[in-house]
């Protein structure tokens, strides 16, 4: 009746016949019930798996035809992507050199807003960093964002971002990276084939209103906000498998307490052995034969993977955890079915604040859905959508944002005085000083933690006099909130003790001037890049790049070829071995 060739295929949910049981729990899991009350229809059938031509052709010997029209589909479903290209907002349809002379007008009067008269060095400043824009195609991506920011009159661009002159110009962020010397290149530079993303801070109650916006603007068409990919953890998954079998929760409550000494995470998964809906009732309710309510477990074994010599299999290990901990069955085929969970996609949740905007649909790009908040959301998470070239912007709320706007607000109603949020300097401020020194910084966006508050008094009560007189407070609390976080903290009290004064030999003659402000330690992401271009000679590229690897979780294979390309690069610059390996050390 419709004139369309068949074709031969079958629903596929899982890849191999064995995962079938795992489809099972996935789908109780799913709807929030035990396996003997799963509704059949919930499920699908256990031949709905991704069968090889073969098998699949044996299903269907009666129509060889529309098995030959299968194939002809899948060998049309060839096609070249390339996710070296990134993909660019277009800003209200302007061609590429309209864009550019645009945002050239724009940065330039905001320089003189900024500035007043331009010098030599903001003037080249700009041209340095328009040079680039251009050359990589962004200049629609500022517009785009100096839109959205111009939405709200208190905003407060953040990250890298943050060393551009052009974003400052435009009203972007708010501070001025000449003065501060920030580097550029940890932004953009000529080298770098991933897109950078621009972090935009509103207060809380307000942001909301500007994802509108940018959804009246742009339609769902060509604008998404990004995901969030929510996996199962291994000790979750322990926790909701027991649950589709209907164990009770305290139960489950102790056991998970149980497992929480049990280094779960080195144990290799098995297929189970046994599919989950055939088991009967009675053996769906395990029990724990000796644990009481406030009884206290004994130890438990040894991780098979703390003696790699005498590896044991997971059953074995499970049999002897079982003795130690009196675990009744399936205790034991639940742990084996979680290890097969562990990181399986869950569901998409939304991120805190990114979006893309493209030019043209959506959908061309990225596989796109729609959230329960009503708002299309791709199905990628952040780091998927860099990698496909689309330019993510983050639009964040902040309630520190609004708690200003309330101040500025009734400054003005109870004092007149009228404060200009994008030109005011409290940096200048004694009394803002001297709040900073003493660590009076709780409410401040942050700067409010304990260790932050803490430092900050432990670094100002002991500097001597004229070491505080010439200090620059703000400079010292940006290095103090750099400090603080896991990868720097080490150094801490080293830094300290040469704020105050005390005497250090610099890291190489070669790097001296780069690591002066920090007291020649290496606190800041860019002073690897920094480091790595003045000690080995690496281009902006390449340091550029070592400094984003070693924000990543799996780095150590690609570290490998940087750590040789900096060995040999600073041996040929005269270095010695142990300044190297120091130095390198110091960057991890």
């Amino acid at each position: 009746r419709t004139r369309l060739p068949p074709v031969a295929t079958n629903r596929v949910h899982f890849v191999t016949p064995q995962e079938f049981p795992l489809h099972q729990i996935l789908r109780a899991i799913a709807f929030n019930t035990t396996l003997s009350q799963l509704p059949p229809e919930a499920c699908c059938a256990p031949h709905h798996w991704l069968m090889p031509p073969a098998i699949l052709d044996s299903q269907f010997p009666h129509a060889p035809h529309a098995i030959a029209n299968t194939r002809k589909i899948a060998q049309h479903c060839q096609t070249e992507w390339s996710f070296k290209e990134t993909i660019f907002p277009n800003f209200r349809r302007l061609s590429d050199p309209h864009a550019f002379t645009l945002l050239r007008e724009k940065t330039y009067d905001g320089a003189r807003w900024r500035y007043g008269s331009l010098t030599a060095v903001v003037t080249v400043r700009i041209e340095r960093e328009l040079s680039v824009i251009r050359d990589k195609g962004y200049a629609h991506y500022f517009l785009v964002v100096d839109e959205i920011v111009r939405q709200a009159p208190r905003t407060c661009g953040r990250g890298s971002a943050a060393a551009s002159i052009v974003s400052y110009c435009l009203g972007i962020t708010h501070v001025d990276p000449i003065r501060h010397n920030l580097f550029f290149e940890r932004f953009l530079n000529p080298g770098r084939h991933d897109p950078p993303d621009i972090d935009v801070d509103f207060p809380w109650d307000e942001r909301d209103g500007i994802v509108d916006f940018v959804f009246a603007r742009y339609g769902s068409r060509q604008a998404g906000m990004v995901a969030n990919q929510n996996t199962l953890a291994l000790r979750a998954a322990v926790r909701e498998v027991a649950k589709v079998y209907g164990i009770p929760p305290a139960e489950i409550q102790q056991v998970s307490r149980l497992l929480t000494r049990l280094p779960l995470a080195d144990l290799p998964a098995q297929e189970p052995s046994i599919s989950p809906c055939n088991q009967p009732a009675s053996r769906q309710t395990p029990r724990l034969s000796n644990i009481r309510e406030n009884e206290k477990p004994r130890s438990l074994p040894s991780s098979p993977s703390s003696r790699p010599h005498k590896r044991k299999k997971l059953d074995s290990y499970l049999d002897e955890a079982s003795g130690f901990t009196d675990l009744c069955k399936p205790w034991p085929e639940m742990i084996r079915l979680a290890l097969q969970l562990q990181g399986r996609f869950r569901h998409l949740s939304l991120h805190c604040g990114g979006i893309v905007i493209v030019p043209d649909d959506l959908r061309r790009y990225v596989p796109v859905e729609v959230a329960a908040k009503g708002v299309p959301v791709i199905q990628w998470e952040k780091d998927q959508t860099e990698d496909a070239g689309l330019v993510k912007i983050d639009l964040l709320g902040n309630r520190s944002l609004a708690v200003i706007r309330d101040a500025l607000a009734a400054i003005a109603e109870h004092t007149g005085r009228h404060i200009d949020y994008a030109t005011w300097d409290p940096l200048t401020d004694p009394k803002t000083q001297q709040l900073i020194q003493q660590g009076e910084t709780i409410g401040c966006f942050y700067i409010e933690s304990p260790a932050t508050r803490l430092l900050l008094k432990k670094l100002w009560t002991g500097m001597p006099a004229d070491r505080r007189a010439r200090a620059d407070v703000f400079e010292y609390l940006v290095i103090v909130s750099s400090l603080i976080r896991p990868a720097a903290n080490r150094f801490i009290q080293e830094f300290v003790r040469r704020a105050h004064g005390g005497a250090y030999r610099p890291l190489h003659s070669l790097v001296e001037d780069v690591l002066v402000e920090t007291h020649g330690i290496m606190v800041y992401q860019e002073d690897v890049a920094k480091v790595a271009m003045g000690l080995a000679g690496f281009s902006v590229e390449d340091g550029d790049q070592l400094r984003k690897i070693l924000s990543k979780k799996h780095k150590q294979r690609r570290l490998r070829d940087y750590q040789r390309q900096f060995v040999d690069g600073a041996r040929a610059r005269g270095v010695d071995a142990r300044t190297i390996e120091r130095v390198w050390a110091m960057t991890m």
